[in-house]
């Protein structure tokens, strides 16, 4: 669904709390029954993909069916890999359905968002991972397709903390009135952080379900 993972991102969200090790082995396995290969990616790093096999034998075990990209795009590995591991944390934090980007529906979305928590009540949370600084008039313009767009919640993650402190001052100039929210990726990803939004911070990873 996402694309392509890293063995460290295996490592840290399917073998949380073992050998580096474990991780290594299960992927071997995987690739030796021809399910995965290993693919070079940006910077001559090494992911795991799916092979033709590994994407029958999912196909038939889901109901979504999502295009695989015949390659990696160098210019969006760096948001793409990071989309992974913010999906595979908020996984462990809410009681949730993950829809990735290739599967929402572009009629409901001018702009596409990095993915979609589904709640059991029907209730959906977006998800946006940042890791660059947008022009001001493009994140105003994507900021406004919220109240457009029935959605419980946005929740914004900033790759690092200075443009953590940029997205503040932005959605506190142009985001009041929005059900959104803004978490910096590194508190996110070593525990639980309160969540910022311009009427102040609030406890959003309390709760497990919406």
């Amino acid at each position: 669904e996402q694309q392509f993972i890293s063995v460290v991102q295996v490592g840290e969200y399917f073998f949380k709390g073992k050998s580096p090790k474990k991780a290594e082995q299960r992927v071997t396995e995987l690739k030796v029954a021809g399910f995965v290969r290993y693919e070079k990616a940006s910077h001559k790093r090494s992911v795991i993909r799916l092979t033709r096999e590994g994407v029958s034998f999912v196909r038939e075990r889901t109901a979504l069916e999502i295009h695989q990209d015949k390659m990696i795009q160098p210019s969006t590995f760096v948001h793409d890999a990071l989309v992974t591991s913010v999906r595979l944390r908020l996984e462990e934090l809410f009681d949730a359905g993950w829809v990735p980007e290739k599967a929402i529906r572009s009629d409901e979305f001018s702009q596409v968002p990095d993915g979609l928590l589904l709640f059991e009540s029907g209730k959906r949370f977006a998800v946006e991972v940042e890791n660059s600084p947008k022009g001001i008039t493009r994140f105003k313009n994507l900021l406004e397709r919220w109240r457009r767009i029935p959605i419980a919640f946005v929740l914004y993650v900033a790759a690092n903390p200075k443009l953590y402190s940029l997205l503040v001052r932005r959605m506190e100039e142009h985001g009041k009135g929005l059900p959104l929210g803004l978490v910096n990726w590194e508190d996110l990803s070593r525990g639980i952080p309160k969540v910022w939004t311009p009427r102040g911070e609030i406890t959003l990873f309390s709760k497990r379900s919406y």
